[in-house]
């Protein structure tokens, strides 16, 4: 598969009232995701397997079951063999230059909807606090240091650290099988190895411990049993805020 570097994607304000956003939160993620991926035709090219390391899931089910809902609501088309072939119709359309962005200087015809217009207009009439922000991107082949180390192990029977109480805290949540096995520090250390970035990235952003849980639990409930910590560490700012919101209303 190979990974758009740079430029942008448009996104509609109507996103917000469609079908899709609808759905649970991490079909809801898998979708903005692909809309990244996709070439300029809206295809995705790749495999089960290229698509859980690049994108940091932790399950092929979770990508299955999302692309099996973006499916019911025809948001995309799918062909699994011989290789997984991932479809967004009319993002051609959707993505298409505006008039008027031929001119438009430092590439900004690739830039939104909004940042063209400051362009052309020379920012007068412009939202305030507008900014154009590259799409990152990750060298999952050449970039170690993405990848947490197979020797780092948490201490779940007795959790001294915010990471570990966090991380027992998920899979208590989740009722993770392995919470039933005797001796099962190495099991659940498996079970959340590749997560242990994205429960930090979750406490980072939150004022503390009670708060992360609070976020965590909220995130649980929405998920319908569609878990990824890859997705809540990518909405943590957005269920902060509904955290904060219901804090302020119980006093």
């Amino acid at each position: 598969m190979k990974m758009q570097k740079t430029g942008y994607i448009k996104l509609h304000r109507r996103f917000l009232t469609s079908q899709v956003r609808k759905l649970n939160s991490a079909t809801v993620c898998l979708f903005v995701d692909l809309l990244l991926l996709a070439d300029q035709n809206g295809q995705i090219i790749t495999s089960l397997t290229e698509l859980q390391k690049v994108l940091g899931i932790g399950s092929k089910h979770t990508i299955l079951d999302a692309l099996k809902q973006l499916e019911k609501v025809s948001t995309v088309s799918v062909v699994r063999k011989p290789f997984l072939q991932i479809t967004v119709p009319n993002f051609s359309v959707y993505q298409a230059r505006s008039c008027g962005a031929k001119n438009a200087p430092n590439g900004a015809e690739n830039a939104p909807e909004a940042v063209q217009k400051m362009h052309r207009s020379g920012a007068e009439n412009a939202p305030l606090q507008i900014h154009k922000v590259q799409v990152p991107y990750l060298d999952f082949k050449n970039n170690k240091n993405i990848f947490i180390s197979k020797n780092l192990k948490l201490n779940f029977q007795n959790p001294t650290t915010d990471l570990e109480r966090l991380a027992l805290f998920y899979l208590q949540g989740t009722d993770h099988p392995g919470l039933k096995k005797v001796n099962n520090n190495e099991i659940l250390n498996a079970a959340v190895r590749m997560d242990i970035a994205h429960f930090e990235t979750i406490l980072a952003n939150c004022r503390d411990l009670k708060q992360a849980e609070a976020c965590v639990a909220r995130y649980v409930r929405q998920a319908r049993g569609t878990y990824s910590l890859y997705y809540l560490a990518c909405q943590i700012n957005s269920i902060r805020q509904e955290v904060e919101s219901e804090e302020l209303k119980n006093g």
